[in-house]
């Protein structure tokens, strides 16, 4: 229980309650924080973070969602023409979670069978609601997709392996935070160090995102491992994906602060995409799917142990 983190914002229960934190606070897990009562905080309020107070200065409609473009499931260590496997059964050589998938040392991740399933549901629920959702993945997950950014898209999804360069593994580790996290998409398996800079070199830096269009989009969603983590710059918080999104105009994301499960994630996400589609507001939605992650964790697991459902955090109004 940490009341003086709590206390000064309480918000009567069932309300929205937005924290700007100060970077040495960037990775708690607010929702998780356990309250006078023995309850969580996410039991009883919507919880998200605020972002840059320009961004944040958006109208009830940046709220809602519209077309997406999703990737995932990309053919790490394959080229294009790669049949890909089959969609509900992981071979044994699939990762279970989704990072540090590198290992800081650009090496490719394996493959991710729940980013499949996690699309799938997508497509089943954006269906559902008669919007239209894009998919990339396998042979087609190239970041050179990203180079027209629709103008009407809304929703841009990544499910994969996140990486972080780390200056043991090169010595000439790029000195711009951006630069140095990233994610992973098809044709990682090829890429080498001195090729980062090509068009698709299978990595996807935050450098590259935070030079995208996104200002018009309602959400930027990174569902891999620690996405909402990054290398501190001048007390700034963390420099990472999450921060890159926001300087290329994104006004609100979804990301991690922590390792998550590749077999459970595609619920959770599926269930804030659900929540969301059918009117909830972001942090509302939010809300909604860990409290279904939170309540598999107790029947499934025996425990509430937050590092199976506490990992998202929503930053942006």
């Amino acid at each position: 229980r940490i009341p003086d983190l709590w206390d000064p914002c309480a918000a009567p229960s069932g309300g929205e309650v937005w924290l700007r934190l100060p970077p040495m606070l960037a990775g708690v897990p607010f929702s998780a924080l356990v309250d006078d009562g023995g309850r969580y905080l996410i039991e009883t309020h919507a919880i998200a973070r605020v972002g840059p107070l320009l961004a944040s200065a958006r109208s009830w409609e940046d709220r809602l969602p519209g077309p997406a473009l999703a990737f995932g499931n990309p053919s790490y260590n394959a080229f294009p023409g790669f049949t890909s496997p089959s969609i509900w059964t992981a071979p044994p050589e699939a990762s279970r979670d989704r990072g540090p998938g590198m290992s800081r040392c650009l090496v490719p991740g394996r493959m991710l069978h729940g980013t499949h399933v996690e699309l799938t549901l997508l497509t089943q629920a954006f269906g559902a609601h008669g919007i239209s959702l894009r998919l990339l993945e396998w042979d087609s997950a190239y970041e050179s997709a990203l180079r027209e950014v629709p103008v009407d898209l809304r929703i841009l999804h990544f499910a994969t392996h996140a990486y972080a360069m780390d200056a043991a593994c090169f010595p000439e580790v790029p000195t711009d935070p951006f630069h140095r996290v990233g994610l992973q998409l098809s044709g990682i398996s090829r890429a080498r160090p001195e090729d980062l800079r090509r068009e698709d070199d299978g990595l996807l830096s935050g450098s590259e995102i935070s030079r995208l269009p996104l200002g018009s989009l309602s959400l930027v969603a990174f569902s891999g491992c620690a996405t909402a983590t990054g290398d501190e710059v001048g007390g700034e918080g963390p420099m990472g994906l999450t921060a890159a999104a926001w300087v290329s105009g994104a006004p609100r994301t979804l990301a991690t602060l922590w390792n998550v499960d590749d077999e459970s994630m595609p619920r959770d996400v599926n269930d804030f995409y659900t929540a969301w589609l059918a009117g909830a507001a972001p942090a509302h939605a939010l809300r909604s799917a860990l409290l279904g992650a939170l309540g598999r964790a107790r029947a499934e697991r025996g425990h509430a142990h937050p590092r199976w459902w506490a990992a998202f955090v929503l930053e942006g109004p």
